[in-house]
Parts: structure tokens; C-alpha cells; sequence
């Protein structure tokens, strides 16, 4: 594996979210990183399932939380959320940043560096 595989990040956002954008922005600013729409994003199933997972508790937290709970959906059952996220990646609420085996949800636009600061 080259160099440039160990410190690039993914970013998964909605270009249409200044707030994403800022957050691509930033992480451009200091790093490599591959920006990438949540429209082209796979929707193979073992990408979300390695989020889901890296994101542990807070996978629920990628929803804008009064929407998701009006969903009525057990936030343990990934076959649900999956189908959530694949199937309404406009209701996805903030950027997503992967590098390697980590990944950070982007509240902030800043807490890209959290994973940046590894990459470089």
C-alpha cells in the first residue's frame, strides 16, 4: 500500500449543505481528501455496515434526530437504518469522514481534523 492510501479521507457529504461544504473545505485545507457527494455514494451494503458500526452509538446522530424519531424504527436494527440512509440521503444531517478503519461524524465542521490530524 502507498502513502497516499494511509492518509487520504473520504468524505461523504450533501453539496447542497454549506455546513458540508465548509466541512470539505477544511479538510482540504490541511490534507488530501476525497469528496464525495452522498447521491454517487455506494450503496453497497458492507460501506455502511463498516459505518454503522464505526460509528457505534451515534449512527442514529446522522439523521436530523425529530425526523429519525418520527420514523419509529429501532436504532439497533441496522437492516433499518440502512434502508434509511440508502434510501434518504438528503435526510442525512452531517458530513461523514472515513480514514482507514475510523470514522467521524462532522457536527461540526471542525471535527474533521479529529481524523485529519492521523493523515498527515
Amino acid at each position: 500500500m502507498d502513502e497516499e492510501d494511509t492518509t487520504q479521507v473520504t468524505i461523504y457529504y450533501n453539496p447542497e449543505i454549506n455546513k458540508h461544504k465548509k466541512t470539505v473545505a477544511h479538510a482540504q485545507s490541511i490534507g488530501e481528501v476525497l469528496a464525495i457527494p452522498f447521491s454517487e455514494m455506494p450503496t453497497a451494503h458492507n460501506i455502511w455496515a463498516s459505518i454503522y458500526e464505526k460509528l457505534d452509538k451515534d449512527a442514529v446522530a446522522v439523521f436530523d434526530e425529530d425526523w429519525y424519531a418520527s420514523q419509529k424504527l429501532d436504532p439497533q436494527d441496522f437492516d433499518s437504518w440502512y434502508k434509511l440512509v440508502t434510501h434518504n440521503p438528503d435526510r442525512i444531517d452531517s458530513p461523514i469522514a472515513v480514514k482507514k478503519d475510523e470514522v467521524v461524524l462532522c457536527k461540526r465542521q471542525t471535527e474533521v481534523y479529529d481524523l485529519m490530524k492521523t493523515a498527515v
